[in-house]
């Protein structure tokens, strides 16, 4: 019997027909984060300038105005001063322009009585959605994604959750992720 080695990609594709294929790579643990530059709620980021030498999470919305991303900015916001004890920023990323972020975010503040100092960058193309492997719907799917990406000082992915965009993140685990990373030196 003869046996041969098949790449890692032809498994998966012979595993999951017609749903992955080497161009759909996405970002994984271990990568350095892209260094994309954008509009945001606070000017022109650039994000290596803005998160070298800081953990920063690195987060998606579908939709800015609905329930769960108010939810998720507000609880975000809320936990600022244990993310910054943590030498963490926060991060946001919408496919919508900064101007219509910013006005969100106004009028989020006023209504949760909270000031939310979480940049959030524009992406109206989704270019950057596109090159940090965020897509809002797969092609499998039309249910709307969310991505939260942990990123070490030093760029490079620590840690990547995906699920529904229903789905609120929790700040109480990002800041056990944390701690637990920071404990066992996983961005040494």
């Amino acid at each position: 019997m003869l046996h041969t080695r098949m790449r890692p990609e032809d498994i998966i594709a012979q595993a999951m027909p017609g749903t992955w294929s080497a161009e759909s790579r996405m970002l994984m643990v271990g990568d350095v984060f892209p260094d994309i530059w954008a509009d945001s709620t606070v000017g022109g980021i650039e994000f290596h300038d803005w998160a070298r030498g800081h953990y920063t999470i690195f987060f998606n919305h579908a939709s800015a105005y609905s329930d769960v991303a108010e939810a998720d900015m507000v609880a975000l916001a809320q936990a600022q001063a244990d993310f910054s004890a943590h030498g963490t920023r926060l991060m946001g990323l919408c496919q919508s322009d900064s101007l219509t972020e910013r006005m969100w975010l106004d009028a989020l503040e006023e209504r949760a009585g909270v000031e939310i100092a979480i940049p959030v960058l524009s992406d109206e193309d989704g270019r950057i959605a596109e090159i940090c492997g965020i897509d809002t719907q797969t092609r499998r799917s039309r249910m709307p994604k969310a991505k939260t990406f942990v990123i070490g000082p030093d760029l490079r992915i620590l840690a990547v959750s995906a699920y529904a965009a229903a789905v609120r993140r929790s700040p109480q685990e990002l800041l056990r992720m944390l701690a637990a990373m920071r404990a066992a030196g996983a961005d040494a």
